[in-house]
């Protein structure tokens, strides 16, 4: 086994580099979780869409992720995990233009979770609430959205107003995949319900 560590956003992955990368940040079949601790307001997506795309370009015929099972087509997963973020930040973006002023659990409630929200209890909710908290975290940070109800010190209850009318496109109109031979392809991916930034 020939080992490299990959570093890519304050994420790191062991690379076995004749079978490809084991690592929890890309899972066959869902998303991980990418809730804050209580305090923090680092841009967790941010940090998380950087590591999918230093690990894009990984030749890895085959994943060993941490939870689940392992699987083939790296760079589809994490074209397939950005798209999924990008329509997940097209519709916080329109609950929050819907709701000028709405608080992050609003945003969360409103957001499609795989269980009803009158279901969701307990760790359940207090997750779903961190998700959408680091989509809006995210999209303040990248000029999308503004949080008014935060003093300097992040004391008070959010408060979220649009600032764009538009959504950050986390996949740029073409997405790039490494096949096997090791050349590049390049196909269309679909659009976002906004226009691009």
């Amino acid at each position: 086994m020939t080992a490299a560590l990959v570093a890519g956003g304050g994420m790191v992955a062991l690379v076995d580099v004749l079978t490809g990368p084991g690592f929890q940040i890309v899972l066959p079949r869902i998303t991980p979780n990418i809730s804050p601790a209580p305090g923090q307001d680092d841009d967790l997506l941010g940090i998380y869409i950087s590591s999918l795309r230093a690990l894009a370009d990984i030749p890895a015929e085959e994943v060993l992720p941490a939870h689940e099972y392992r699987f083939a087509g790296l760079t589809r997963r994490i074209n397939g995990l950005l798209g999924h973020h990008e329509e997940r930040l097209g519709v916080v973006m329109t609950v929050v233009h819907a709701a000028s002023g709405c608080t992050s659990v609003a945003v969360a409630e409103a957001l499609t979770w795989s269980r009803p929200w009158d279901q969701m209890v307990g760790p359940q909710r207090r997750f779903a609430i961190g998700e959408a908290f680091s989509h809006l975290v995210h999209l303040e940070r990248t000029g999308y959205l503004v949080n008014k109800g935060l003093d300097p010190n992040g004391a008070g209850v959010d408060s979220w107003f649009p600032l764009r009318d538009t959504v950050p496109k986390l996949l740029q109109g073409w997405s790039r995949r490494v096949c096997r031979t090791g050349r590049a392809r390049f196909w269309p991916v679909q659009s976002s319900p906004f226009t691009a930034a």
